[in-house]
């Protein structure tokens, strides 16, 4: 007598396929809910944080060169030369260095329609630590 040849009964057969696809799409959407989520509304807002931060290690790394804050800027009326050339779709940043104390500057990027918020960077020459912060009505707005 020979044995049974081992079979799975369809209904477990079924639970396990079950299984599978479910894991799968519960992945799936887990992966794609992040980049569902960043709509087209943000784009401009990263857009200004982008150039903000550009611009700001632009800044730094003229200030390196010589160690001094007059580098930055253009014949000491605060315009600097090398921030001019930063202009995107949405934003574009003042060719303006705001002296805020100590080995600190702000840099300031404004909005090409009115809806969306203007950005500031104050920032460190030394250390670049810097903070954004929108300013206007809009300000609460994220990237």
């Amino acid at each position: 007598m020979e044995p049974e040849a081992a079979t799975v009964h369809p209904l477990r057969r079924a639970f396990l396929w079950g299984a599978l696809f479910g894991t799968l799409i519960i992945l799936f959407v887990g992966a794609a809910l992040p980049i569902l989520t960043s709509g087209h509304r943000d784009a401009p807002l990263s857009e200004g944080h982008q150039l903000s931060g550009s611009a700001r290690d632009v800044a730094r790394v003229a200030y390196s060169k010589s160690d001094t804050f007059s580098s930055v800027l253009d014949s000491g009326n605060q315009e600097s030369p090398f921030l001019e050339n930063f202009k995107g779709s949405y934003y574009a940043t003042v060719n303006v260095v705001s002296y805020v104390g100590p080995d600190e500057n702000a840099i300031y990027t404004i909005t090409a329609t009115e809806d969306r918020p203007t950005l500031r960077v104050q920032y460190h020459l030394r250390t670049g630590e810097s903070l954004t912060e929108g300013l206007g009505p809009f300000s609460g707005m994220q990237p």
